[in-house]
């Protein structure tokens, strides 16, 4: 015996249709900042990383070299850190395909294209403590409070001064600048003792302990 079982089938009306429609937008608009803080939160840990990595070229560096901290810049820039981490001459440099711990994911919206540097292509988005160019370790009495490395100043792409290679506690060229400050308002800084840390603007302006040793 075979049996026939019919199901009707209602169809949406228009105007069920357009309600369906207005949750889906107010859905979408209630989660989707919420997904972009997320997205953002999840590149400011990459960044963070990224530092930790740039911590143990530094610590590499510091051993072969009597305790004594990389130049954040000299006179030609043979020993600079940017040299000595990025040149494929050098020793503590990495891979071309590894230099993206130099570059915080973040500035891929903001700051879009290639650059060269070392002989590579990549961005360069860090910068260094001047005050803590060829200084030894010994002379940092809070390591957990001075700054070695932090979100560095890009201006436009393409320019010649698109990255700043230091940071600095003075109100010059190489302070952390407005627009660096991509962290929600913070910039990623690695202290000398190896921890990161997301810093506002506030909290480091005009605070020498976390940039001068002779002020700590």
């Amino acid at each position: 015996m075979k049996i026939n079982v019919w199901v009707e089938m209602k169809k949406f009306t228009l105007i069920e249709l357009l309600v369906v429609v207005a949750i889906i937008g107010i859905l979408a608009s209630i989660l989707l900042p919420s997904l972009s803080k997320a997205r953002l939160k999840a590149k400011g840990a990459v960044c963070k990383s990224n530092l930790k990595q740039l911590n143990i070229m530094s610590e590499v560096y510091s051993l072969d070299n009597d305790g004594t901290y990389v130049y954040s810049y000299d006179q030609g820039h043979l020993n600079a850190w940017f040299t000595m981490f990025t040149y494929q001459t050098s020793p503590y440099a990495y891979s071309y395909e590894e230099m993206k711990v130099l570059e915080c994911p973040v500035t891929d919206s903001i700051y879009p294209g290639d650059f060269p540097e070392g002989g590579g292509v990549f961005h360069r988005t860090i910068g260094m403590n001047r005050d803590l160019t060829g200084k030894k370790q010994t002379e940092v009495k809070d390591p957990a409070k001075m700054i070695l490395f932090g979100d560095g100043r890009n201006s436009s792409p393409g320019d010649t001064n698109y990255y700043h290679w230091t940071i600095s506690h003075r109100d010059h060229w190489d302070f952390p600048q407005i627009n660096d400050f991509i962290h929600s308002s913070k910039i990623n800084i690695l202290f000398a003792d190896g921890h990161t840390e997301s810093k506002s603007r506030p909290s480091i302006t005009g605070n020498s302990e976390h940039w001068d040793p002779a002020q700590q």
